[in-house]
């Protein structure tokens, strides 16, 4: 199939239209991938799954602009490539980490208007660079089956191949791209070629304040499915009005020919029991539903994530097909104009998180994230927002894991095209806005994200995206996650500055409002709770008054915690003329536009240590306070300010120190339910002078 006889209306290029977005590109959905033993599943060992990993060693030719593409392949890339001069790239990576091409930092402009003026959705034509990626697979094609290939993030668009035929074409940088390749592919070795622009029309929609990058960032495989399959399938783990007793509802849709096809489910402990089961039930109309009750499980929070496995099994003629989903009991809700968990009223005590590092850009790894999630907890930081898109899937199954409250945002930030303080109707340049052109490209996006990761209790809130001014668009996302979803609340802080768009968040929220102002808002009996999805900014010497902060979120119930900008500082590992590597910013990279040194804002270093911020968010963010110290007497009030967990979960160890030298230590068994405060009394007898006391 001639690519160029599938350019939209005849003459535009897919690249630069935005009602052209995606093209045979699959429905979005949740984990489909099938495990081969339930023992497999209850470990959750997903390297048994029978997986085609097409990470590695590609090759890889590049442009500098699309028309230099164009001139190189006239007849477009409907043909098989003679890749023998190409040069080579590693996958997932950025291309600009890679030795092509150069990383640019700017903030809220668009990284080309130095060079060229454009509008949207026209692109740069004049430097664009262009990467063609290549590579071989083998594929053995199974009778009925069906084979997949599927992309977990391309940036910042992806235009596939196989065997010199066009499979499709995608937008989105943050959010699989998936291709049923069945019929493209021949028994044995086969070509796959990916076109990839540094910038296409999806990019005025991606203008978020972080390094511009480009290239197959995320993991790329293959996974095969049988005649019959799980093309989707949800599950919902509540708690029933009293907050006791469990409710687990999946809704499970099937693919193909489901004539005496039956689905069962089962729902294990997190130590492997089987504490629930279903009779096995016929698909009808595609779809099968369960829904069991369980008695008192244990409740999943950020305090105590525990996590229960649902366990499917479609059946068909005799053989299994085993899928598994990792669950948490737990209902998030709003109840008198306060957000509840568990029915408990919540603080985020949060923080804002790009997927970045210094020596692999976007292309994390599995061990960085594990370092993230890690360190947040060290810190007693309970909450973090995906700034400003989604995240790789594996950070979703940590913060399931280590519990961490997610606020998942839609890969949307078009701070560019607007002013703050100007009206609507004297902004009609603004994107997204009412645009009916680009609704069809927003609702997409933000049903990617919420397809690929409803079925993670760690999800919370539902974030239509960052700093994208207003309109009708953003109320047609906020309609189509209210429908879908009732399990969560939904989220957009840019209504703020744009009257009349209230209905489109169920939460207030601002940036980097000073204290005063919103202990004002609170007094103000106000209908809706808030929070601060951004504030005491992380840059240089930052962070003062956030134990002001801290104290309003616990005086004040309507304002309901912050996130704090941000987690890591944005830099890349850079080697200067004598070899010695340092960490680069904005500028350092011969990118001119730039905005310096402003993607240095982190509670951490760009090489993940700590700064002497984090330790003032670990104080202030932390569940248990000693009030109240009479140090003549040794005795202190302890409040616990824990939502689920009785401090007799902790161990209370004391230190005495003389002139700074330790001279008595100890440790204390106490109890004290959540909320409430205890009065203890140190075993210290008369306190020398000049002494001090440390616990923990």
């Amino acid at each position: 199939m001639n690519s160029k006889l599938l350019q939209p209306n005849g003459f535009m290029p897919w690249e630069k239209n935005p009602e052209c977005f995606r093209i045979n590109k699959a429905k979005p959905h949740s984990d489909i991938i099938p495990f081969p033993t339930v023992e497999d599943a209850l470990s959750w060992n997903k390297e048994a799954r029978d997986i085609t990993d097409l990470n590695g060693t590609w090759k890889f030719r590049f442009f500098e602009n699309p028309d230099q593409c164009d001139e190189a392949y006239p007849q477009g890339l409907e043909c098989l490539m003679d890749t023998h001069n190409w040069g080579h790239i590693q996958v997932p990576a950025n291309w600009q980490l890679q030795g092509y091409d150069y990383p640019q930092y700017v903030n809220v402009k668009y990284p080309w208007e130095m060079t060229e003026d454009i509008m949207p959705p026209e692109i740069p034509k004049v430097y664009n660079p262009v990467g063609i990626y290549s590579r071989t697979f083998t594929a053995d094609k199974a009778d009925g089956g069906r084979l997949f290939l599927r992309f977990e993030g391309i940036e910042s668009c992806g235009e596939v191949y196989v065997n010199g035929s066009f499979v499709g074409y995608s937008e989105g940088s943050f959010t699989p791209a998936e291709y049923d390749i069945t019929e493209f592919v021949k028994a044995g070795e086969n070509q796959l070629v990916v076109k990839v622009l540094r910038w296409c029309d999806g990019s005025w929609l991606e203008d978020q304040d972080f390094w511009r990058l480009s290239g197959i960032f995320r993991d790329v495989y293959l996974y095969s499915l049988p005649e019959v399959y799980v093309s989707d399938w949800r599950v919902d783990a509540l708690l029933d009005e009293d907050y006791q007793d469990g409710l687990l509802t999946v809704e499970a849709e099937v693919e193909g020919n489901t004539d005496g096809c039956l689905v069962q489910m089962e729902l294990y402990s997190s130590k492997g029991r089987q504490i629930g089961e279903t009779e096995a039930e016929n698909v009808t109309d595609g779809k099968a539903v369960f829904h069991v009750e369980v008695d008192t499980p244990w409740q999943w929070s950020a305090e105590a994530p525990v996590l229960y496995t649902v366990v499917l099994r479609l059946i068909r003629d005799g053989q299994e097909t085993i899928l598994a989903s990792r669950c948490g009991f737990r209902t998030f809700e709003m109840k008198d104009g306060l957000m509840m968990l568990n029915n408990k009223r919540i603080i985020f005590k949060g923080t804002n998180r790009h997927e970045f590092g210094a020596e692999f850009g976007r292309a994390i790894t599995k061990e960085a994230m594990l370092a993230d999630v890690l360190a947040m907890k060290r810190n007693n930081i309970n909450a973090v927002r995906t700034s400003h898109y989604p995240n790789h899937p594996y950070w979703y199954e940590l913060c399931d894991e280590y519990g961490l409250y997610v606020i998942d945002e839609t890969n949307l930030e078009t701070h560019g095209t607007w002013t703050y303080g100007v009206p609507e109707d004297q902004q009609p340049d603004v994107l997204p806005g009412s645009n009916p052109l680009w609704t069809g490209a927003v609702l997409d996006r933000v049903a990617d994200m919420y397809y690929r990761d409803r079925n993670h209790p760690c999800v919370l809130i539902w974030s239509l995206g960052n700093e994208s001014y207003c309109g009708t668009n953003f109320r047609e996302m906020a309609d189509f996650l209210r429908a879908h979803d009732k399990t969560r609340l939904v989220h957009y802080e840019g209504q703020h500055h744009c009257p009349g768009y209230g209905d489109v968040t169920d939460i207030i929220s601002t940036m980097y409002t000073p204290v005063s102002e919103w202990v004002k808002y609170a007094e103000g009996n106000p209908e809706k709770p808030a929070i601060l999805c951004e504030f005491a900014h992380a840059m240089g010497n930052s962070c003062g008054s956030l134990d002001k902060y801290a104290e309003a979120f616990d005086k004040y119930p309507k304002l309901q915690g912050g996130f704090i900008w941000d987690f890591v500082d944005q830099a890349i590992l850079k080697k200067d003329e004598d070899g010695r590597e340092y960490l680069g910013y904005g500028g350092d990279f011969g990118d001119d536009y730039t905005d310096g040194i402003f993607c240095g804002n982190g509670l951490m270093f760009a090489d993940r240590t700590e700064t002497p911020k984090i330790k003032e968010t670990r104080i202030c963010y932390q569940n248990i306070a000693f009030e109240d110290i009479d140090w003549e007497n040794g005795e202190v009030t302890v409040h616990n300010k824990c939502l689920f967990t009785d401090l007799n979960a902790y161990r209370l160890v004391w230190s005495l120190y003389l002139d700074e030298e330790k001279t008595a230590e100890g440790e204390l068994e106490t109890a004290c339910e959540p909320g409430e405060t205890v009065k203890l009394k140190l075993p210290l007898g008369r306190l020398p002078e000049g002494s001090f006391m440390e616990a923990s």
